[in-house]
């Protein structure tokens, strides 16, 4: 991949049977129901349609015990109240997207939204101004961003 010795379409193909293997993995982990301090909501903001990352946290999480409230990719960050509404979570896993002015809104509205929870930003293009975000904890770096999260636990 980093050589380009490997086509597009080969990547991707890994990609999907890597993807495929983390969900069947995480299929096969029974947790015990946590408390809320202990549960975790991931999602990936609206316009990013990439879970791999996701699979990646969600499959950590649930192998440590935690809970998981998975809601893929492409979920509006103000409808994840509904989630809330319903089940109670204290830490929030997402994706930062290409373009500052975009995650600049984002953060905004996690702010608003989640003023007392644990919140982790994934943000491998480096395009968060970390100025603004004192509370969000974030990485660039895929392991390290693992870590960081399951590391909560």
């Amino acid at each position: 991949y980093i050589t380009n010795s490997i086509s597009k379409v080969k990547r991707y193909y890994i990609y999907n049977v890597i993807n495929q293997t983390l969900i069947s993995a995480t299929d096969k982990i029974t947790s015990p129901v946590s408390d809320s301090m202990n549960t975790f909501m991931l999602y990936s903001p609206k316009g990013k349609f990439n879970d791999f990352v996701l699979n990646i946290i969600n499959y950590s999480l649930k192998k440590k015990g935690s809970e998981v409230i998975f809601l893929g990719s492409n979920v509006k960050t103000s409808e994840t109240l509904d989630i809330f509404n319903t089940k109670q979570f204290n830490n929030i896993v997402t994706i930062a997207y290409s373009s500052k002015e975009k995650n600049n809104e984002l953060i905004e509205v996690i702010h608003k939204l989640y003023t007392n929870k644990n919140i982790f930003l994934f943000d491998p293009l480096k395009t968060v101004n970390t100025e603004l975000t004192d509370k969000i904890k974030i990485s660039t770096d895929l392991t390290e961003f693992a870590e960081m999260v399951t590391n909560k636990v």
